[in-house]
């Protein structure tokens, strides 16, 4: 035993942690009609007939060119999502304010323009202006609405105090699988007040069009994934509910894990909120879980939720969330015959939250490569009707969260022809504040950190015709659920992002290769 700060650290529970772990690598199945079933991706306007049969399904796949989603922002809620004025704050070394009460002021107490203050401008006054103003302010001027009701009405969902990692992914993964990038564009409102719209102003508003149906959609699968913390959790993590705009695979998991690594930070070592847990088994994870306690006990770490470190069961009590019901995720064979025949047949993406706890980081996935490790023997933990068991590793790529950027973040752009100098402008400086914030140690080429991917490894259980009956985990990383949301138009208070979107027009004679 080890004493540190007069927390008594027990290596002992870490053994004990791993043997409790041992209860949850037994392979499932699923029930039909229930939470697990790939059938629940079958929708009127999705209509599947997935194959099972484990040598009928394609190892690789994806999505059509066009199809390629775009990265950007999640735009955290505690920042003021689309309302965000991120061009006075768009420099690798602007350091966005840590408190809520600096947030709320920096952020949330802000001087809204009228009409006749824009229009007592100069043209060049006002375009610098209104150049700097958030998303869906610049859409609402352009609306010729000055009462600003979009950004009310999105400004009462925001929180300066609310977790760093609640924002509007729910919203961005599937428009941004539905919409090609859009491009940047000047447009002129009935006023003649000229707005410019970067491509994340562009994108924001789309996200937003998108935000309210789908909190909707999904309000009793995830309490709306734009509220409180406190909130979220007062739901039971169960089957989710199936309607006609969304439909779901997987639970969503109500309990908060801890991540074990560090970076640099100004000089200082301080605990990342999210780590890279890709590649790591869970018995790697278990064995990771001493160093995290010393660790956060010296740093003085207080986590938000979960565990607390300095409790000498916290070993054991995270590995309790992990094993709790709502934490299995997706199971392993329905998640192979979703994405073999969503990308690799159909040729179509999806999104996923790619975190294992109470966090939710929807992706939009495009592209899976898998590979068989190995064939094994059935043994008493294999489902029950296991005649054999293939051994998988896969890989799925999607759109990165992002920093904002005037031009866009086209994932295949290098591919077709040098990138502009202004999207490497900006680029490089997303690449300098990933440094600044330690989450880097040196800068990415592009595209490094605007499209990045996950790898699992599991197993399959196949029956006496080879079709996937079942399959266990054992990466520790595994998606939490996967969905789809169903394509929808810009209509009502958006209607007129039909005249401020327009996709990225590539070059004349030139096709997009595949990634």
């Amino acid at each position: 035993m080890r004493t540190q700060n007069g927390i008594q650290v027990s290596f002992i529970s870490i053994l004990l942690g791993m043997l409790s772990l041992h209860s949850s690598s037994r392979a499932d199945t699923w029930i039909p009609g229930g939470a697990e079933d790939p059938k629940a991706f079958n929708a009127s306007w999705h209509p599947t007939q997935y194959l099972h049969r484990f040598d009928q399904l394609p190892l690789q796949g994806s999505v059509e060119n066009e199809h390629i989603p775009w990265a950007d922002s999640y735009w955290p809620i505690q920042l003021g999502g689309m309302g965000y004025r991120w061009m006075d704050h768009h420099d690798s070394n602007v350091q966005i304010p840590q408190t809520s009460e600096e947030r709320k002021r920096v952020f949330f107490e802000i001087h809204r323009y009228t009409k006749e203050e824009l229009l007592a401008l100069s043209p060049e006054a006002r375009r610098k202006i209104i150049t700097n103003l958030s998303p869906l302010e610049k859409f609402s001027i352009f609306k010729g609405d000055y009462n600003y009701s979009l950004v009310d009405h999105f400004q009462k969902d925001s929180d300066p105090s609310i977790s760093y990692w609640q924002g509007y992914c729910h919203a961005w993964a599937p428009v941004s699988l539905h919409y090609p990038e859009p491009a940047p564009v000047v447009r002129t409102n009935p006023d003649g007040i000229e707005i410019p719209f970067g491509s994340a102003d562009v994108k924001a508003v789309m996200i937003a069009s998108y935000a309210d149906r789908v909190k909707v959609s999904l309000n009793n699968f995830l309490d709306g994934f734009g509220r409180r913390v406190g909130n979220i959790l007062k739901k039971i993590a169960g089957a989710p509910s199936q309607d006609k705009d969304a439909v779901y695979v997987g639970k969503r998991c109500g309990k908060r894990f801890m991540y074990p690594t560090t970076k640099i930070v100004n000089g200082q070592e301080q605990f990342t909120d999210y780590s890279d847990t890709n590649g790591m088994t869970n018995d790697d994870y278990i064995k990771s879980l001493g160093w995290f306690q010393e660790k956060a006990i010296a740093l003085n770490y207080h986590p938000d939720g979960g565990p607390d470190p300095r409790n000498p069961d916290f070993i054991n009590q995270v590995i309790q969330n992990m094993n709790d019901p709502s934490c299995s995720d997706v199971n392993a064979g329905a998640f192979h015959i979703i994405i073999a025949n969503q990308l690799g047949i159909m040729k179509e993406g999806f999104q996923f939250d790619k975190t294992r706890d109470v966090e939710v980081w929807n992706q939009p996935a495009f592209r899976f490569d898998s590979s068989i490790v190995k064939w094994l023997n059935p043994d008493q933990s294999s489902t029950p009707g296991t005649e054999q068991v293939v051994q998988i590793k896969t890989r799925i790529y999607y759109a990165d969260d992002t920093d904002y950027g005037w031009a866009f973040w086209f994932p295949t752009l290098p591919s077709l022809f040098s990138p502009d100098s202004n999207l490497m402008s900006e680029y490089d400086k997303y690449q300098k504040l990933l440094v600044n914030q330690g989450d880097i140690e040196k800068p990415g080429q592009y595209p490094e950190g605007i499209i990045d991917s996950s790898d699992y490894e599991y197993t399959l259980d196949l029956d006496s015709k080879k079709q996937i009956i079942g399959g266990s985990w054992i990466s520790f990383d595994r998606p939490d659920f996967l969905w789809l949301f169903k394509k929808t138009q810009f209509t009502g208070e958006y209607k007129e992002l039909n005249q401020v979107y327009e996709p990225i027009q590539l070059p004349d004679n030139q096709q997009q290769p595949r990634l």
